[in-house]
């Protein structure tokens, strides 16, 4: 098992390596490590973050995390059908 300074080392390198060939992360990091910062440097984060948390309810409330099908058609139909559900019951 390897510590936790070993698997900050490789994100560290990965991060590096991605950032080499021109590919962004797609949360924004603070710069501050440990610390939150009140103000993300990213302007589309809170907009990424509201979605985050609509699929967080839509999982717990809806059960899209106990999807059980294979087939992508099925599951886009399962998602839409949440998005519905919810919508009827929150809006």
């Amino acid at each position: 098992m390897q510590s936790y300074l070993q698997m900050q080392h490789i994100m560290q390198q990965i991060y590096k390596e991605l950032h080499y060939d021109g590919i962004k992360p797609v949360i924004a990091t603070n710069g501050r490590r440990f610390r939150k910062s009140s103000v993300p440097k990213d302007k589309d984060y809170s907009k990424r973050w509201a979605v985050e948390r609509l699929f967080s309810r839509i999982k717990e409330v809806f059960g899209l995390a106990k999807n059980r099908f294979i087939d992508i058609g099925k599951v886009m139909v399962h998602a839409y059908a949440c998005l519905i559900a919810y919508i009827l019951k929150y809006r």
